[in-house]
């Protein structure tokens, strides 16, 4: 019962399930620790009728969990919030191909329309890209959303209440539909990252098809990047090779908070790249936040190991800027 993939997806079903009067109750990780394969803020659903969406462990222990939201829904007594603590063994890790085991601490809540109201704020909040937070009120069983800063963001926890952080979803905005970003494409959805492809050549987009899930931006650089959120949960690259192109999208790009800007190209193109910069009036330490040759040092050798090493730069760097806001 998985065909819903994201949380925007199954906060939307929770939302119009719940104005059909059909009892569901949505599970949130709150807490993880050793090797879990869902990290926090991942959310499953489960219904009166026994159908389930989404995933609070890969697999691990989605049956357990099934069955005690279910008990919380036949239960017209029970409190609206449980929390519950799940370990993983590591026999039962390995089957799901993990390292070791690990420890999951979910919310179990019974929702009801009253409910709609943080649920709505939670999917316009992912739509929007709002870095807030889940507060749980376990001692008058109450949950709310609040729209914070994201340098703010942390998860403290007591015996009666928790915040949950809830950062935007990391994405890529990636200049030119290349070869390159197909093999970009395909990892995009497993990572949780949001792809969305700026390419004005008509010729490069057919020759190149994405899959439907990557937004592709038919319009010159600057004028797609004026309507586009580049936020410090964003990584910018170029891929075109083409100076009328790269030059005046790395130029926006360096005036926002993204988290990771790369550049394809030899050392000695970047080099050329960085001149002409400095020459537009950029100064030396922005045109540093380039990465050029964009990704990591692997000694790639064809489109798929170039993708691969730039998503092994853009993940390094994200988790970097998270650590650096908590």
């Amino acid at each position: 019962m998985n065909s819903m993939k994201s949380n925007s997806d199954l906060i939307q079903f929770a939302i119009n399930t719940l104005q059909q009067q059909t009892k569901i109750a949505i599970i949130i990780v709150t807490s993880t620790w050793g090797s879990s394969p869902r990290k926090s803020g991942s959310i499953m659903l489960v219904t009166e009728n026994n159908q389930f969406y989404g995933s609070v462990s890969g697999g691990c222990i989605e049956i357990a969990v099934v069955h005690e939201a279910q008990a919380l829904l036949a239960d017209d007594h029970a409190q609206k919030i449980s929390q519950t603590t799940h370990e993983i063994a590591n026999e039962m890790a390995w089957e799901h191909n993990l390292s070791c085991g690990g420890k999951l601490e979910l919310a179990i809540i019974k929702l009801t329309e009253l409910d709609n109201s943080w649920l709505s704020q939670w999917l316009e909040g992912i739509q929007k890209r709002i870095a807030a937070e889940l507060f749980f009120d376990y001692k008058n069983q109450l949950i709310n959303f609040r729209a914070v800063d994201a340098v703010q963001l942390k998860s403290p926890k007591s015996e009666l209440n928790f915040k949950l952080a809830i950062r935007p979803q990391p994405k890529i905005i990636c200049l030119g539909a290349v070869h390159i970003t197909q093999y970009l494409a395909e990892m995009a959805l497993q990572l949780g990252y949001g792809l969305t492809v700026i390419e004005p050549r008509e010729t490069w987009a057919s020759a190149n098809p994405l899959p439907t899930s990557v937004e592709v931006i038919s319009q010159w650089p600057v004028q797609a990047l004026a309507n586009l959120a580049l936020d410090s949960q964003t990584a910018f690259i170029t891929l075109t090779h083409d100076i009328k192109f790269d030059d005046d999208a790395l130029a926006i790009a360096l005036t926002s908070d993204c988290f990771y800007i790369g550049a394809l190209g030899s050392s000695r193109t970047h080099a050329k790249r960085i001149t002409r910069l400095t020459e537009r009036g950029i100064s030396g330490s922005d045109c540093q936040r380039i990465h050029g040759p964009i990704g990591l040092d692997i000694g790639a050798e064809n489109p798929a190991e170039i993708a691969l090493s730039i998503w092994a730069e853009v993940v390094q760097m994200q988790r970097r800027s998270v650590a650096n806001n908590v």
